[in-house]
């Protein structure tokens, strides 16, 4: 579980720094995330552990759907140049 979270984290940021460059929400995320850690806890004790696996798998779905189609738009609204140079960066990182 917490190699998931580490993982994912790297891509999730990436992606809220993109689209909000205030950086607002990207110093937010933390909290937030720390706020579902707190609350996993109360799940287990009164729903028992097992519902914590199934409230995250209730969870992660349209989670999962959301943040790649929020990542389809964003590509989508890029200009064809910028896609070029990102891609051409990857290319050189490989």
């Amino acid at each position: 579980m917490a190699f998931t979270i580490i993982f994912t984290h790297t891509f999730a940021f990436g992606l809220i720094a993109r689209l909000d460059p205030s950086g607002r929400a990207t110093a937010g995320t933390p909290a937030m995330l720390m706020v579902g850690s707190a609350v996993a806890p109360l799940v287990g004790w009164y729903a028992g552990v097992e519902a914590i696996g199934y409230a995250a798998i209730v969870l992660v779905a349209p989670e999962l759907l959301l943040f790649n189609e929020t990542r389809r738009a964003v590509l989508r609204a890029q200009p064809a140049s910028a896609g070029a140079a990102e891609a051409a960066g990857s290319a050189l990182v490989q």
